[in-house]
């Protein structure tokens, strides 16, 4: 998962102190908890994560709350996070790239208007169709 460093067993009091110092120094920090003392690092933390049998307060604080307990689910939700931002990058660039084309073939007076706005819809249709399968 690329992680630099885990931090495991600490107090309480110290858990937000280092996640807030991880911060300030420009780290991305996960936290994943599941008692009534992690409930300040959870919310700390840039992306905190609950298990679903975790104290209330951990669940209600958590931005994400797995629902099985198995901490592969973390690594299955960062995979299925980072294959979502590559679809809609991929699909923006394309909708960008194909709209800006018909765009200039619409203002230089090589598509008629009635073509030009089925190309639009027909290429938005496309690039909605693409996400339901691209994304796994």
């Amino acid at each position: 998962m690329g992680l630099d460093t885990v931090y495991y067993e600490q107090q309480p009091e110290d858990k937000a102190r280092i996640i807030a110092t991880l911060k300030q120094q420009g780290c991305p920090v996960a936290y994943v908890g599941d008692g009534v003392n992690d409930g300040p690092a959870l919310m700390e933390a840039h992306v905190g994560v609950s298990m679903p049998r975790a104290a209330d307060i951990a669940r209600a604080t958590a931005d994400i709350v797995l629902l099985n307990d198995r901490l592969d689910g973390f690594a299955e939700i960062l995979s299925l996070s980072q294959n979502t931002l590559r679809l809609i990058r991929s699909n923006f660039g394309a909708a960008v790239g194909v709209n800006s084309a018909i765009l200039v073939g619409a203002a230089s007076g090589n598509l008629p208007p009635v073509a030009s706005a089925v190309l639009h819809n027909g290429a938005t249709i496309a690039v909605l169709l693409r996400a339901p399968f691209a994304v796994r």
